[in-house]
């Protein structure tokens, strides 16, 4: 089953008449916008009445803004300016099983992309409750025109071509770089790895290159023999040759 527009459920509920309906069909046709908004604006709808309606048909709690008080800390996470464009307030920041929830006015319950942004900048779940247009602007204006902007290192609003302009100032500083690790010290007295490397291969002999290859693969038999991997009569075996005992 098909499911209704706001349109008709308001034209159904008596709300709004079909001559409302089509004048704001026009005019959003026209500029866009939401056509709730837009009966809103041409004064076919109250406020209260559009909010109580999509409360309904979108599951979304409603809130009276008159009622409320915004939390300090909520009120710090977003900027004023990107409150108003998006028309958006938030409320209150709690915690539910280890994560942060910011209970967030909204007038559109539709403007995905907005709560997105605000829960991957802000780090936290948004959970939306309905109001009116005209009553978050006023709680804005009462709520944020004083509120600190927040930290340059804190959550701030996503607003992408903004936030590109953000990393154009950015400044990295530089970070010591550390030595080498053949300079490091061997963690925890542990033996360098030279050590091994030298008991491996031994230094490495001049002269004929067969011999350097017989001292690396001698070298090879001593280090698996003295670490319990591998017995030299086995390691014979499988390489089908006799190796001596060296200097072992």
């Amino acid at each position: 089953m098909a499911r209704k527009r706001i349109g008709e459920v308001l034209l159904e509920r008596g709300l709004v008449t079909a001559p409302q309906l089509a004048a704001a069909l026009d005019r959003q046709r026209a500029g866009g916008g939401r056509i709730g908004a837009t009966l809103v604006a041409l004064g076919a709808l109250s406020e209260g009445e559009l909010t109580a309606t999509l409360s309904e048909m979108q599951g979304v709690p409603a809130v009276d803004l008159a009622c409320e008080t915004p939390e300090r800390r909520a009120v710090g996470l977003l900027r004023p300016e990107f409150c108003a464009r998006h028309l958006v307030l938030p409320l209150a920041v709690s915690e539910e099983r280890g994560q942060r929830v910011l209970r967030l006015a909204v007038a559109d319950a539709l403007d995905l992309p907005t709560f997105e942004a605000i829960e991957y900048q802000a780090n936290c779940r948004v959970q939306m409750v309905l109001a009116g247009a005209s009553q978050i602007r006023a709680a804005i204006a009462q709520w944020m025109s004083a509120a600190p902007s927040p930290a340059p290192c804190g959550p701030v609003e996503l607003d992408r071509p903004e936030v590109l302009a953000d990393w154009d100032d950015f400044e990295v500083e530089e970070a010591d770089v550390l030595p080498l690790v053949d300079e490091l010290a061997p963690p925890h007295g542990r033996p360098d790895f030279r050590d091994d490397f030298e008991f491996l291969f031994g230094r490495a002999p001049g002269g004929d290159p067969l011999r350097r290859i017989e001292s690396r693969i001698e070298g090879l038999a001593r280090l698996l023999e003295a670490k319990g991997l591998c017995e030299r009569h086995e390691l014979e075996r499988a390489l089908g040759v006799s190796l001596g005992r060296g200097n072992a």
